[in-house]
């Protein structure tokens, strides 16, 4: 099982069309890699060697969809977005880990080299 699923990203944002289905049943796969490179540690398994998530990773993972989803559709690389505005709604990034900005991945335990031995 991948970190979340199709239908929990299209409810947690709210997507009701299959328009995006496609874009985004491709990015979840590619948000674990990078939650992955991110944590700098393997998931934990269980007895039945299925994975086990760190808590609250699903909705980290869904936000990271979320960033790439919309992002993706002005350059096609996520980046540091330094304004936008829409009627309410406004957004603002500067400091980006991995291409996602830094207070968006700050939820994701890291793991460093000397840490695992």
């Amino acid at each position: 099982m991948a970190i979340t699923t199709l239908a929990n990203v299209k409810t947690f944002l709210g997507i009701t069309s299959t328009t995006k289905d496609a874009l985004i049943t491709m990015l979840i796969p590619l948000v674990e890699s990078d939650f992955l490179r991110i944590r700098n540690k393997a998931f934990a398994t269980d007895i039945y060697d299925e994975i086990v998530y760190p808590e609250g990773s699903e909705l980290t993972a869904i936000k990271m969809v979320a960033y790439l989803l919309y992002d993706s559709s002005k350059s096609g690389v996520a980046g540091a977005v330094k304004s936008e505005s829409l009627s309410r709604h406004s957004i603002t990034f500067e400091e980006v880990v991995d291409s996602y900005p830094a207070g968006l991945v700050s939820r994701i335990q890291r793991f460093d080299t000397l840490t695992m031995l």
